[in-house]
């Protein structure tokens, strides 16, 4: 089992970035390894994902959105124990963001990675948003 955790500041505020977040489908805008994602049924998604080694694996998930903590949660549904969540803060200069991600092989630092590119994607990726709104 591996834990990874990855984290960001933002220069846009809290609700502004709990509303782009909290969206499955805004996740491929910002997670470059996940394909398809749609959602299945309320709190539930679908979602297809490009691993490092190159194959890809698709599930359904639980996606639970916490809008008083501004907090997204996720969780596979077939029992494997991969979860994750992301929590918001906000602050005078923005929004805090923080990945934390559990899976149940072994440490990865290809995982790793992702998570950090992913994290480092936020900023465009809530940028496009906020100039498309």
């Amino acid at each position: 089992m591996a834990d990874y955790h990855s984290s960001t500041q933002l220069a846009t505020r809290v609700d502004v970035v709990f509303d782009y977040l909290s969206k499955v489908e805004h996740l491929p805008d910002y997670a470059a390894f996940i394909g398809d994602v749609h959602t299945t049924a309320p709190g539930e998604v679908h979602a297809a994902a490009h691993l490092p080694d190159g194959s890809t694996v698709a599930g359904e998930s639980h996606w639970r959105v916490d809008a008083l903590h501004r907090r997204v949660d996720w969780e596979a549904e077939d029992g494997s124990g991969y979860h994750g969540s992301i929590l918001m803060r906000g602050h005078p200069d923005g929004t805090h963001v923080r990945l934390l991600l559990h899976t149940p092989h072994d440490p990865d630092p290809a995982v790793q990675k992702a998570a950090d590119e992913a994290m480092a994607a936020l900023h465009t990726a809530v940028a496009s948003h906020i100039g498309a709104i």
